[in-house]
């Protein structure tokens, strides 16, 4: 019977489950993705008998741990998302995005701007919450001083974000999180925000200012002690040979042979940068801002960023 075969089939599932790091608790030998604490096995009506990481299969699950810390029973299985909703926890990812991607985009117009949504930062934090609520923030508008993209990479990498920019796609000093608790003093829940990505942005702004007393020109001297393959010498060594291909190349096509060789010249040198030691995705994007700071042509500054593209595959 499909029930006799649900506990063996369950158990393979789970094995199969591709967890990179998995979570263990207590004195168990068993590991999962998080530590599990009650289990739910139905078929129709009917509780199946099985065992899981020590836990007996029954119809009892439980609802948000502080909107609604009860248990909830299961008559069946077409009630779990109902059943869920009706306890605070939304268990369908598509509803908990929709709710997500609404909610940051009222937070968003409240500030007189629209929110950065990217698929990579809202896949995250759709799996992060079990009951989201936007949370508009702000920081002081001296960090805008820093090249924008640093802000933002630090806002959706490290702190799962949105960044809120105004009408021309610029940053403004409002942001927005998600928290999984609808808080009946969300200014606190903003304050705790604000504070843990106050001193990122600060060190973000550390690593700008420090780079532009260096100046682009001077980071290329590193360059000499980078190895940039053992048989064909430094980093220093493949910019010199590119900057003369690129000299006499721009001249068959009717380019600028001296600001291609210009473009060339400078092109790795963030990579001695202390912005991209920190933020490797902005080589070539923190160039560009060092040679607009530092008086390069805006063709030149343009070609350092565009050296690097295609960022991505696809």
């Amino acid at each position: 019977s499909t029930a006799s075969l649900l506990p063996e089939i369950l158990r393979e599932a789970i094995a199969a489950m591709p967890i990179p790091k998995p979570m263990r608790w207590a004195d168990h030998a068993w590991g999962f993705a998080r530590p599990a604490h009650w289990l739910v096995l139905l078929h129709g009506a009917t509780v199946v008998e099985a065992e899981l990481f020590g836990l007996q299969a029954g119809r009892v699950s439980r609802g948000h741990r502080f909107h609604h810390d009860q248990t909830v029973s299961l008559a069946q299985p077409q009630d779990y998302v109902e059943a869920l909703r009706a306890a605070f926890v939304l268990v369908d990812p598509s509803e908990r995005r929709a709710r997500i991607v609404a909610e940051v985009e009222a937070a968003a117009a409240k500030a007189g701007g629209s929110a950065r949504i990217t698929e990579d930062n809202l896949e995250q934090v759709v799996n992060l919450v079990e009951w989201p609520s936007a949370v508009l923030c702000s920081f002081e508008p001296a960090f805008l001083a820093v090249p924008q993209e640093a802000l933002i990479e630090t806002m959706e990498i490290n702190q799962k974000f949105f960044p809120v920019l105004d009408a021309a796609g610029t940053l403004t000093e409002k942001f927005i999180g998600i928290a999984n608790i609808e808080s009946k003093n969300v200014a606190e829940v903003a304050k705790g925000y604000e504070r843990v990505i106050r001193p990122r942005f600060a060190d973000a702004k550390f690593f700008f200012d420090e780079d532009l007393k260096q100046g682009l020109v001077s980071m290329g001297e590193g360059l000499k002690t980078v190895t940039y393959q053992a048989k064909l010498g430094s980093v220093a060594d493949k910019v010199a040979r590119v900057a003369a291909l690129a000299e006499v190349i721009a001249a068959q096509v009717g380019a600028d042979p001296a600001q291609a060789k210009r473009a060339a010249e400078l092109a790795k040198n963030d990579l001695q940068s202390r912005m991209v030691n920190e933020f490797p995705e902005l080589q070539g994007i923190a160039g560009r801002h060092y040679a607009v700071a530092g008086g390069e042509s805006a063709e030149v500054a343009l070609a350092i960023d565009e050296a690097y593209q295609p960022r991505f595959g696809g």
